[in-house]
């Protein structure tokens, strides 16, 4: 598979951390909004991945919590093409929010 269709995990972790700062940055947590924030970043990501017209089919999960010292522990697996798919995981936190956004890339 050639670099310009490859899955590139330091891409998408770009792509996503810029969304994550426009979005959050400033954000002070509120129960009453993360459902709101929750799916605007994921179709902000997948905007953003869809714009770039790559043989792929994106899956988008996003986890906003209230940073509060609270341990938080993710896993996910796949049985996948590990030449031509791929998973980038993002985590990004400001004052008061814990933000984790996994990314699948699964080649058509």
């Amino acid at each position: 598979m050639s670099q310009e269709v490859s899955f590139v995990a330091e891409e998408i972790n770009s792509i996503v951390k810029d969304i994550l700062e426009s979005l959050l940055a400033s954000v002070t947590y509120q129960h009453s909004r993360i459902s709101q924030l929750t799916e605007q970043v994921i179709e902000e990501v997948l905007k953003k991945l869809v714009a770039q017209k790559r043989p792929y089919k994106y899956l988008v999960s996003a986890v906003i919590m209230q940073r509060t010292g609270a341990g938080l522990h993710t896993a996910c697996s796949a049985f996948w093409d590990t030449t031509s798919d791929g998973v980038a995981v993002v985590r990004w936190e400001n004052r008061s929010i814990y933000c984790v956004v996994t990314i699948f890339g699964v080649a058509i």
